[in-house]
């Protein structure tokens, strides 16, 4: 989701301002992607989702008109309810189905645009504002407030925890387990997806960090004239800066990840990373973010020095122009081996987390 920082006040750009033109980005774009392989490890562990059910037997048509129930589920769930004819799930015909395409729904309309009910600690104004793509980041991300023990790697502004991951995961993975217990099997698959994407965000370091490293902070923007626009400035250009590389990463990522048995992270879906020592949903989001943060800052150094630094320049915007990075060349120059060897590796842990705590959730949901 589209990274926005803190409204410092009247002497400063408003949030919206600082956010309008930047369009959103996605944690693991896309997650079809990531659940291709994801998938694999999960029905070989877990070949068996619960009495009656299996991975690849055939859905009642009723699963692939989900609008015919989805205004239930949106007023249920605080969801935006015109998203309905958007979800991918839509064409689900099995239950895998409706895991991998319902782990891509929640990057389509579902949190966008909500009331101010939806929001009452009011985090949208520091995650993205309140209207347009953007205002869904508040439930994709969470930062979990500066901690004096980490002072640089969770630095943020405001200092308080931001973000709902957590809150949705433990909501959507409880309603989730109860429609299976109740032999609701397509609206337990579809919210079980739903779960699944906020868990994923959340092992994308860029959405449990403000900054994932303070190179990507141009400072020389404090150098704007006159002295009294400088941090109005700074603020703009870090939000552009920030955004430029969450891109790219992404980026990156998903072009390699399409590379098929070629590419660099496939073996990092096949081999857990370590147990999680959690009792539950929201421990795990929790975990997970925990683990995130500690793998951010090797993650944002290892991406601008295999990027470069002109990500920073006052010309360059990803979102608007993708073709800034230019992906093919970074996976296969070698002239940046060692860059990518860095990136590959530190990329890999959050993947394994991502296929692990994939497994995790999806047993929790179908425990008796």
């Amino acid at each position: 989701m589209r990274r926005a920082f803190l409204h410092l006040g009247a002497g400063c750009l408003t949030l919206a301002t600082i956010v309008g033109t930047i369009p959103s980005a996605r944690a693991w774009y896309d997650h079809t992607s990531v659940m291709d392989r994801v998938q694999k490890r999960l029905e070989a562990e877990f070949p068996e989702p619960g009495p009656g059910n299996t991975w690849n037997g055939r859905l009642p048509l009723e699963a692939n008109a989900p609008i015919n129930r989805y205004y239930d589920v949106a007023s249920l769930l605080l969801l935006q309810p015109r998203a309905a004819e958007n979800l991918p799930s839509k064409d689900a015909r099995t239950l895998h189905d409706l895991l991998r395409l319902g782990a891509e729904d929640p990057d389509h309309g579902i949190d966008i645009d909500l009331p101010d009910s939806a929001d009452p600690s009011d985090d949208r104004r520091y995650m993205g504002g309140t209207k347009g793509p953007s205002s869904a980041g508040f439930r994709h991300m969470f930062w979990s407030g500066w901690d004096w023990r980490k002072p640089f790697r969770t630095f943020q502004i405001p200092a308080r925890a931001l973000g709902q991951a957590p809150d949705r995961i433990e909501l959507l993975a409880n309603e989730a387990r109860d429609r299976f217990r109740k032999g609701d099997v397509i609206w337990g698959g579809r919210i079980l997806g739903w779960t699944i994407h906020y868990l994923q965000d959340l092992t994308q370091p860029f959405h449990a960090v403000e900054f994932p490293t303070f190179e990507m902070v141009p400072l020389r923007a404090l150098l704007a004239w006159p002295p009294t626009e400088a941090l109005d400035r700074l603020i703009r250009e870090s939000t552009r800066v920030v955004t430029n590389y969450h891109w790219a990463y992404e980026g990156y990522v998903r072009h390699a990840l399409l590379a098929g048995d070629a590419s660099p992270f496939k073996e990092c879906f096949e081999k857990s990373g370590g147990t999680l020592f959690v009792n539950s949903p929201r421990d795990l989001a929790l975990e997970i973010a925990n683990r995130s943060i500690e793998r951010a800052h090797e993650t944002g150094e290892a991406l601008v020095a295999f990027v470069g630094h002109h990500l920073k320049e006052p010309a360059v915007s990803v979102p608007l122009n993708p073709k800034q990075i230019p992906v093919e060349e970074l996976l296969k120059s070698p002239e940046k081996t060692a860059e990518r060897d860095r990136l590959n590796k530190i990329t890999c842990e959050s993947l394994r987390l991502t296929t692990d705590a994939t497994i995790w959730i999806t047993r929790w949901v179908f425990a008796k």
